[in-house]
């Protein structure tokens, strides 16, 4: 997206779209939390990624998070350190995403496996785990085999998602329709 700066109206309105986009899919959820439950709140922070790169969409994954647990509530209540893991992500996902165009380009591919998969192992095993365990005062060793059948099997899952929708999007070229309100 062109013309990124928070004194670009255009800028700040679609910035906060893609937040409130975020935060709602961050609700939609499939699948039994006793055993896997895939969400579809790492599109919106995937999205962030793609329209405006790392800077942003580390920013925007961050508000989003907040205003998720101030807006709607997560459980357990609302704890910084998973703030944290949302920026990581949103800078992982602008890395890689970041004005990237997926259709008929199996090429890049390779850019969605790397993010879900560093997503995967850095921030939803590692970094969200020692949250939970610095939150809980629950053994980290234990919460990592209890969360680890879910990391193996939810980011192919993701993935295809994740691939299916950029191509969309780029089908649909959204980002010619954003850089025009960008302007």
């Amino acid at each position: 997206m062109k013309n990124k700066s928070l004194s670009n109206l255009n800028f700040v309105v679609v910035f906060a779209l893609m937040i409130a986009i975020s935060i709602i899919l961050q609700t939609i959820k499939v699948g039994d939390p006793a055993v896997v439950q895939v969400g579809l709140g790492f599109l919106g922070t995937a999205l962030m990624g793609r329209f405006f790169g790392v800077l942003w969409a580390g920013i925007g994954a961050g508000l989003a998070d907040v205003l998720n647990s101030i807006i709607i509530g997560v459980p357990g209540g609302f704890y910084p350190g998973f703030t944290i893991s949302a920026i990581a992500g949103g800078i992982i996902y602008g890395t890689f995403l970041y004005n990237q165009n997926f259709a008929g380009d199996w090429k890049k591919v390779w850019r969605i496996v790397v993010s879900v998969l560093l997503i995967t192992i850095i921030v939803n095993t590692g970094l969200n785990t020692l949250w939970m365990t610095l939150k809980s005062g629950a053994d980290f060793n234990h919460l990592l085999i209890q969360r680890l059948p879910k990391q193996v099997t939810v980011p192919w899952v993701q993935m295809i998602i994740l691939y299916l929708t950029m191509v969309a999007l780029d089908r649909v070229k959204i980002e010619s329709i954003l850089n025009r309100y960008s302007k």
